[in-house]
């Protein structure tokens, strides 16, 4: 998947406007993007990275990822990927796929001034930190749902009520009539 270096889009198509998208090449590094001045940068950009990858890959659950441009020229040199990196700094909340670490290595990608500043001097986000968040929204969502519910109960009319029971009442019927047929055996599960 190709996003442009800067974007505030991210694989879900959005993001919020201080995203600043990075790594995210598809099937070629623009030549631009390509080059490093100071090979000791480079290696002490991969070393970090590859340390913090056991932690701070948030997003494990979007699947794995080939790299494009491998696939492309050199099929039998894959790399696999899995999650993504976030990194705060700025102002602004950097994410780049977690196959960056193989971009830069293999393919020569050089992120830029601003990305390699914001992996020395920004917050990395732990996968554990980005699960509680998810279980925070989670747990919001499900909230308003209810307050939704009760809401919407409040302001049913007697007829809705009795309609809503009638209908869980045949639920529940058919649920125990379901029952008692495999119990008989006339209903194999």
């Amino acid at each position: 998947m190709y996003i442009p270096d800067g974007s505030t889009q991210d694989y879900d198509k959005g993001g919020p406007a201080n995203r600043y998208s990075w790594g995210w090449l598809g099937d070629k590094v623009p030549i631009e993007k390509t080059g490093w001045k100071d090979s000791g940068l480079k290696s002490r950009v991969v070393s970090l990275l590859h340390a913090k990858k056991n932690d701070y890959i948030v997003m494990h659950h979007m699947g794995s990822h080939d790299c494009e441009v491998c696939g492309k020229s050199k099929p039998k040199k894959q790399y696999q990927g899995n999650g993504s990196f976030l990194i705060t700094h700025a102002g602004l909340e950097f994410r780049c796929p977690a196959g960056v670490i193989h971009y830069i290595e293999e393919h020569d990608y050089n992120p830029g001034y601003q990305v390699i500043e914001a992996l020395f001097e920004g917050r990395w986000k732990t996968g554990k930190q980005e699960d509680e968040e998810l279980e925070e929204c989670m747990e919001r969502w499900h909230e308003e749902r209810r307050l939704e519910a009760e809401e919407k109960e409040r302001n049913m009319t007697p007829m809705e009520r009795k309609r809503r029971d009638f209908g869980n009442a045949a639920q529940a019927a058919g649920r125990k009539k379901l029952a008692q047929l495999r119990k008989d055996g006339a209903l194999v599960k």
